[in-house]
């Protein structure tokens, strides 16, 4: 089973990222030509991701040299945010931190997107891994079998408790 993943992870990676950067390691980015570099976040205020990357902010600005703006676009599970960094100037200047569903599996789910993923986007790394919990409310027969379906369909058997 693997660890789960912490905060320090996460910001050990932005921290990787803008130090290559900074220092000339990362093709095609010559730093921040405008002073700001703004991360876009397809994420709600005092989300996990917003947390992190807040967390991050001054040590991002720091490596980089640069004032670091960090910008919630959430909307339409994340479409919103990849369509305002499909719209930025190609300079370097604009991240995003989201799932990577928006460029993996939303091209599949929408029959139209304003972004195309392989002509838009760029990845760089991976962030952080996050885990997904199942809860209900106050046991009820309905929730009690989809409890029992969902524990029974899981592959490593689940996990549940009170």
């Amino acid at each position: 089973m693997q660890t789960p993943p912490t905060r320090r992870h996460a910001l050990g990676t932005l921290a990787a990222a803008s130090t290559a950067m900074s220092l000339g390691l990362w093709p095609g980015f010559a730093g921040a030509q405008s002073g700001v570099v703004k991360f876009i976040l397809p994420n709600a205020t005092g989300s996990g991701v917003d947390a992190i990357t807040r967390a991050a902010q001054a040590a991002l600005g720091k490596a980089l040299g640069a004032n670091v703006v960090v910008e919630n676009q959430p909307g339409a599970g994340g479409v919103v945010g990849l369509q305002a960094l499909a719209k930025a100037a190609p300079d370097g200047n604009t991240w995003l931190l989201a799932q990577g569903a928006v460029a993996t599996v939303y091209p599949h789910l929408y029959d139209k997107l304003a972004y195309d993923p392989v002509a838009d986007l760029r990845p760089v790394s991976m962030a952080a891994e996050a885990l997904l919990g199942l809860a209900v409310g106050p046991p009820g027969a309905g929730q009690l079998r989809l409890t029992r379906c969902w524990h029974a369909a899981a592959p490593d058997g689940g996990t549940a408790g009170e």
